[in-house]
């Protein structure tokens, strides 16, 4: 939505032990991508994307791990899917993460 204020924030978390925690995108149609570009508001977290045709999975790894800072490119290695999960391993010094915007492309 081009929108900053408007991202998606996880819980405030004092420790992250978890696998990790998403934000699942429907694209609509089966696309095989080749980049996405992830914008942040909390700098340091850290991401990779999922692909997979059903919200209930299996999902696919489609990227590498990265540590995501402003925007963050990210190259699609994985395949074709309807649905983009935006996958957080790792939170930002102030114990959330956050999503502004998503942009993909193919």
């Amino acid at each position: 939505d081009h929108k900053p204020a408007t991202a998606w924030t996880t819980e405030r978390y004092r420790s992250f032990s978890k696998q990790g925690v998403g934000i699942l995108l429907d694209l609509k149609s089966s696309v095989k991508l080749r980049q996405v570009l992830l914008t942040t508001t909390t700098p340091g977290m850290s991401a990779e994307l999922r692909t997979s045709g059903s919200t209930a999975g299996p999902f696919a790894r489609a990227s590498e791990t990265k540590r995501v800072s402003g925007t963050t490119s990210f190259a699609i290695t994985g395949p074709a899917g309807r649905y983009l999960l935006v996958w957080v391993t790792g939170i930002s010094a102030d114990g959330t993460a956050s999503i502004a915007e998503v942009t993909a492309r193919r």
